[in-house]
């Protein structure tokens, strides 16, 4: 505890004269993160658009085929795997 004490009271005298201490504790707080978070901003951004594309392209493509996605790969299941389905059980049942 002994060795905690004078760490605190170094880093509390330095930080009033000296310009060092006051850019620790800026980084410390968040100030220096303005700086990080426009780049960071800029590229989520960017990959928000380019994947929100992705996705309406794809919906798009099985919205014509079914009223929804999952009712788009059920019909697809159903039109061209009842045929092969039977087939299929019924070679292995037999």
């Amino acid at each position: 505890m002994t060795a905690n004490t004078p760490t605190v009271r170094r880093l509390a005298l330095p930080s009033r004269p000296g310009s060092l201490a006051k850019v620790s504790v800026i980084q410390r707080l968040g100030k220096a993160a303005p700086v990080p978070e426009a780049q960071d901003s800029q590229v989520t951004s960017t990959k928000s658009k380019s994947s929100a594309e992705v996705k309406v392209t794809i919906k798009r493509t099985l919205g014509p085929r079914g009223s929804s996605s999952s009712e788009g790969l059920g019909a697809q299941m159903d039109h061209a795997g009842t045929v092969s389905v039977f087939k299929r059980l019924g070679r292995r049942t037999f």
